[in-house]
């Protein structure tokens, strides 16, 4: 995890990319005091799963999973695990963003079967959060 998130608190959320801007955030797992697990919903009511990856050379790499309001609702039931809900995103694509310094310097489209799932969460590990959710459509 970046220094620049460990000492202001920042939200790895990218800007300027197809997913458009964030409207809410729901950290669901933290590192250090840094979120490294949360989900995310644009201004468009789209809802993401975002992981965060590994970090190098001063760049943190993370995976961003988009979620259909069912993968919503079936992650935060339990019905499905957050390895699931990665390897099987909502459009079969994930997204692999970089960031650098709060900003956005990487934005990839990834076909979900093409993915390196090791940095995913573990296979049955749950969400397990009913009381939010992202509006989605």
């Amino acid at each position: 995890m970046s220094d620049a998130h460990k000492t202001t608190g920042g939200y790895p959320l990218p800007d300027g990319t197809p997913m458009g801007d964030w409207a809410e955030m729901e950290v669901s797992d933290r590192y250090d005091g840094c979120p490294v697990l949360f989900l995310a919903e644009g201004t468009d009511g789209r809802c993401y799963l975002a992981v965060f990856s590994g970090y190098a050379d001063g760049t943190e790499y993370w995976w961003y999973a988009p979620l259909s309001q069912e993968g919503e609702s079936a992650l935060r039931k339990g019905d499905i695990d957050m390895y699931n809900a990665m390897a099987r995103p909502d459009g079969g694509l994930l997204f692999l963003v970089l960031i650098s310094e709060h900003e956005t310097v990487g934005f990839y489209p990834v076909p979900s079967l093409m993915a390196n799932t090791d940095s995913f969460p573990a296979k049955g590990c749950k969400l397990l959060r009913e009381e939010k959710g992202c509006k989605n459509g």
